[in-house]
């Protein structure tokens, strides 16, 4: 009887802690967004403090989070760069100290006042992306910058500027895994490295741990495992979701590549006229009142933005034409567009969203003209598609085998090949995406090599990838007729 009590009490005890944690919101107290709200970690004295945007509620005490239901989902550094004045001001009125019109065009005239870049549309991308870094817990991805340049085009002055606004930045010269790994999951701010060389697709392979967290870290929620423990028997998750800006004057490998936006910067010319960036006490108050004014951007309009994203994705503007991958990559920039359009208005000068349109085409053309793998096989896939239509061979246990020799003769004989013909080895590699198999076989008394065919399995992946190449030449059709809206727009 007694040891059915003590069961029983056990039972209830252990109901009662797993009902206690399953209600537990988990937190990222250095910045997240949880149930509408955003909150930011900040530090007053030696008290840990959490701003939010709830305007019944602006701040909560740290030690006040589990009666309200949350904790905090690991321990943070509570790295703040949100000044005294800034809070104060948030706190007591519930304003900004600059209206969010200002706070654009000052993002602009700092950028433009230090940098020559190779597209005036730039400008604008660096002020919108230096925004969305405040609000980033928000999305399901975040694009990372590609600071690109020769020596000399002033690629050192564009990280320290960005350094200086975006959230909780830091700046490194290159990183090695145990620093990332920790910083990451520390502070959730924006990691700026520099010298980032060894990032092309060369040098990739040997740096497997720090590409691990930059290939799965533009992504919320994503995690890269890690041993520890004195026998290295303890596998831990780091997270490593945060913006981060690249640097370098090599270009990068393939698949991060396809996680960046590219910024290019331009050596200045003797008549170009921008001034040298210092660390003068005027440029550090200009950056702590951007700061301030990029923080209350978070805070008052960054609920918003994020209920747009995550539930009216359907109505941001400019991702017209856009695949996934693209839209994915360019929606954080384009809802903070639509949201300046809408409630700024244009005042006579050109819709932001119209300036980051032209951008997107720009990154869709570029990865259209330097992904040479994905266009070859897209134009195989076009190949494949007429030649399983036309074949008339028969089949030998529903596979279709063709020699290797005559298949490539063929290929090359096709419009998409004739100005870059491919030999066999580069077609049995192209050919291995469409699950096709090459083997040796006695034909008519000679040995030869053939490819195997599953005429299913082929036309599976051949519809894949030509809905896919669909989807770009839309995107290619959409450019055109907006690029022809803005000639008769200019023509009248």
């Amino acid at each position: 009887m007694k040891t059915e009590s003590i069961t029983t009490q056990l039972s209830e005890d252990l109901s009662k802690l797993i009902k206690q944690e399953l209600g537990y919101r988990m937190l990222n107290v250095s910045q997240d967004y949880v149930g509408g709200i955003f909150y930011y970690g900040i530090q007053v004295g030696e008290k840990p403090l959490i701003l939010t945007s709830d305007p019944e509620r602006r701040y909560i005490k740290y030690d006040e989070l589990s009666h309200l239901g949350m904790k905090p989902e690991r321990e943070v550094s509570m790295q703040s760069r949100f000044s005294g004045e800034g809070v104060l001001c948030y706190l007591q009125q519930g304003e900004r100290s600059i209206t969010l019109h200002q706070l654009f065009k000052e993002l602009l005239k700092y950028f433009r006042t230090y940098l020559i870049l190779s597209d005036d549309d730039q400008y604008v991308l660096l002020s919108l992306w230096s925004m969305a870094t405040y609000i980033y817990q928000a999305f399901n991805y975040f694009p990372y910058l590609h600071i690109n340049g020769e020596k000399g085009s002033g690629k050192s002055q564009a990280l320290e500027l960005l350094n200086g606004v975006c959230f909780n930045a830091t700046l490194s010269i290159g990183m090695n895994p145990a620093p990332m790994f920790r910083k990451v999951e520390a502070t959730s701010g924006t990691i700026i490295m520099d010298e980032m060389e060894w990032l092309g697709k060369a040098e990739a392979d040997r740096n497997g741990a720090v590409m691990d967290v930059l290939k799965a870290g533009f992504r919320k929620n994503a995690v890269v495992d890690r041993c520890g423990g004195s026998n290295w028997e303890i596998v831990k998750p780091f997270r490593c979701y945060c913006p981060k800006i690249l640097a370098g004057i090599s270009s990068l490998e393939n698949v991060l590549k396809e996680r960046t936006i590219g910024i290019r910067l331009k050596r200045k010319l003797p008549e170009e006229k921008i001034e040298k960036y210092t660390c003068s006490d005027k440029n550090t108050e200009m950056q702590q009142h951007l700061r301030d004014g990029l923080y209350c951007f978070g805070l008052i309009e960054g609920a918003s933005l994020a209920d747009k994203y995550q539930n009216r994705f359907e109505e941001i503007r400019g991702l017209e034409g856009a695949h996934e991958r693209n839209s994915d990559l360019w929606a954080p920039i384009m809802v903070i567009a639509n949201y300046l359009d809408n409630e700024i208005g244009s005042a006579g000068e050109e819709p932001v969203t119209d300036c980051m349109r032209r951008l997107t085409y720009q990154h869709i053309d570029e990865r259209i003209e330097t992904d040479e793998c994905e266009n070859s096989t897209v134009m195989l896939a076009k190949v494949l598609d007429r030649y399983l239509l036309n074949c008339s061979e028969e089949l030998e246990e529903g596979m279709l085998t063709v020699m290797n020799q005559e298949f490539m003769i063929h290929v090359n004989q096709q419009p998409e090949f004739l100005e870059k013909q491919i030999g066999v080895s580069k077609l049995t590699q192209l050919l291995k995406t469409f699950d096709v198999k090459t083997k040796v076989k006695k034909i008519g008394g000679e040995t030869k090599r053939v490819y195997i065919f599953d005429p299913e399995k082929v036309k599976d992946t051949v519809t894949r990838y030509t809905s896919q190449n669909e989807s770009v030449t839309q995107s290619v059709t959409t450019k055109t007729q907006y690029l022809l809206s803005d000639f008769i727009k200019v023509t009248l």
